[in-house]
């Protein structure tokens, strides 16, 4: 049985989000006329930010201040409009950079649609059609051979995509409501954690569409209940 947090620690953390502020000298230029979904900075050099926008745009904002002086805005160095044939067509809800390569980075939204896109021409080069809306995606870490990609949808599975070939590997069952969220882990290439509208957490390894190796079910006295598949 896994005990829910501590009144403690929920002051403590209250406390340090109530004292975290903007820097004023540090501004990002403002380029979005709709809500901006999801946000990611590249592994490699900590430069590029992604962001992805509820009207399906996408922006990168270069962060590294070349101004040699403390204030600066940081600029939009790349985007992708609703003029582009590729852009989302509806809320686009998850960006993530390649973790190994910033000339690459995926996309996925409301409209299906799981993209991959070419940083420096800016085009799609790979548009993969789900059955249903995609909530989040992920992508592996780990440095492999393989290079997975994990996407929620709300088609109650969990479909994971081999992006070096492009094609679907197989798809994990076993959530009963739409999927909200998915998370490899940044230690072991295989196991995966995914969370959805059926209050589940469920743990599996990727290698094996047959079954997974742990659930916490969330319950209305808000304890967790752990269970495992033999």
């Amino acid at each position: 049985m896994i005990r829910p947090m501590k009144n403690s620690m929920c002051n403590y953390l209250e406390s340090r989000f109530s004292n975290l502020y903007s820097d004023p000298f540090k501004q990002v230029e403002k380029c979005f006329s709709d809500t901006i979904n999801c946000l990611d900075l590249d592994e490699i050099d900590k430069r590029y930010l992604l962001s992805g926008s509820s009207d399906g745009t996408i922006n990168i904002h270069d962060l590294w201040n070349f101004s040699g002086t403390p204030s600066y805005t940081a600029k939009v160095v790349s985007k992708v409009t609703k003029k582009n044939r590729n852009c989302h067509r509806q809320s686009c809800e998850c960006v993530q950079w390649l973790p190994t390569d910033t000339g690459m980075f995926v996309t996925s939204g409301m409209d299906k649609f799981l993209k991959v896109w070419d940083t420096n021409a800016m085009m799609a080069v790979d548009v993969i059609k789900l059955e249903g809306r995609i909530y989040q995606h992920h992508i592996s870490p780990m440095v492999s051979r393989r290079s997975l990609v994990a996407v929620a949808t709300s088609s109650n599975n969990v479909s994971l995509f081999d992006l070096l070939t492009g094609s679907s590997t197989h798809q994990l069952i076993g959530h009963t409501e739409t999927v909200i969220c998915t998370r490899f882990s940044n230690r072991d290439e295989n196991l995966l954690a995914t969370a959805g509208k059926d209050h589940n957490i469920i743990f599996w390894d990727v290698r094996s569409a047959k079954s997974y190796l742990r659930t916490l079910k969330y319950k209305r006295s808000d304890k967790i209940e752990s269970s495992l598949t033999g």
